[in-house]
């Protein structure tokens, strides 16, 4: 029925002997050719604090359930951060890292929307004589960008793709904290919109202009706003003074 070859068969690890060699073994018989499939899948086990799921150790938890204690956002971090052909352990400190790395996104997102709040126009305009510290960063970013391509043509590796996105965030953070009233809007805009474009192909994103800080969007971002005006106020006149 699935006709004389298929580019992609996937599975379980489990399945990949006698299974599919059984599969292949009937169907490239039945077609009279020897390659049915022209790659294979194979994805590991998921265990649960340890012990592989199944519904005969009473460990077996449906998505729905598991929804009920997580974001669907936070299980797909989880899934991101593992190789998926590795086996996966859905277990507390898992879900602890999950929960530490969507943090981390999440301080990043709202640092460069606050920096960027209503001096997008600004952009085209600053000085951009770059220093040592603007240098450094834009590095960063055309390193980050280059690790994600390279780990995805890899066997899809999120792993390394979420890792370097992960690293970028902290050369940010690092830059942010050094370059003081210096910040390049440029670099910020320019980090920002790359991270968000990956998030959403990953689809962890929000469907917002802003992934990771949806809730606060609307009337709780209109509160927010004049904190953040003043304290980018006072933050530029320490510097300047």
């Amino acid at each position: 029925a699935a006709g004389p070859t298929l580019d992609i068969h996937g599975g379980g690890c489990d399945l990949m002997f006698p299974h599919h060699d059984n599969e292949m073994a009937q169907s490239e018989a039945y077609w009279g050719h020897q390659q049915w499939v022209h790659y294979f899948l194979h994805t590991g086990h998921l265990y649960i604090e340890g012990r592989k799921m199944s519904k005969s150790l009473k460990n077996f938890f449906t998505i729905r359930e598991v929804l009920e204690k997580f974001t669907a956002r936070q299980i797909r971090i989880l899934f991101l951060t593992h190789g998926w052909r590795d086996p996966l352990n859905y277990a507390a400190d898992a879900m602890e890292a999950v929960l530490s790395k969507e943090q981390l996104f999440k301080n990043f997102f709202m640092s460069a929307k606050t920096l960027l709040r209503g001096n997008l126009e600004s952009i085209t305009t600053q000085r951009q004589r770059w220093t040592e510290l603007d240098k450094q960063l834009h590095d960063s970013i055309v390193n980050c960008q280059k690790q994600v391509h390279e780990s995805l043509c890899c066997s899809i590796d999120t792993v390394g793709a979420m890792k370097a996105l992960s690293e970028l965030i902290k050369e940010y953070n690092k830059y942010i904290s050094a370059a003081e009233s210096n910040t390049k809007l440029i670099l910020v805009q320019r980090t920002a919109s790359y991270i968000k474009r990956i998030v959403q192909i990953f689809g962890i994103d929000d469907g917002k202009p802003w992934p990771f800080i949806a809730g606060l969007e609307g009337d709780s971002e209109a509160k927010l706003a004049p904190i953040l005006d003043a304290v980018c106020s006072f933050r530029e006149e320490v510097f300047f003074d």
